[in-house]
């Protein structure tokens, strides 16, 4: 069974909501919680993209949520928008 047969990930993107979470926690650095649903949102893009290595991915090698925000934390802060402006609804 294919990667993509186990997760749906078509089309994965945030809502303006989650956007503003993203902004608030990487950039204006006044939040720590992700809103509700982002960070499945962001695992979902990552694994549409394939950055997010497949023993992460299933929680065997690493932790999911810790790869996503060390993901996030590597990001420019304009990196951090052209990935957000991309992947906004």
């Amino acid at each position: 069974m294919k990667l993509e047969e186990v997760f749906d990930y078509r089309n994965p993107m945030l809502t303006p909501v989650q956007v503003q979470s993203l902004r608030d926690i990487f950039i204006n650095r006044k939040g720590i919680d992700m809103a509700d649903g982002t960070e499945e949102v962001l695992y979902n893009i990552f694994m549409s993209l394939g950055e997010m290595p497949y023993g992460v991915a299933k929680a065997r090698t690493g932790d999911p949520s810790e790869w996503i925000y060390e993901r996030l934390a590597k990001m420019s802060p304009g990196e951090l928008e052209d990935f957000l402006d991309r992947y906004t609804a």
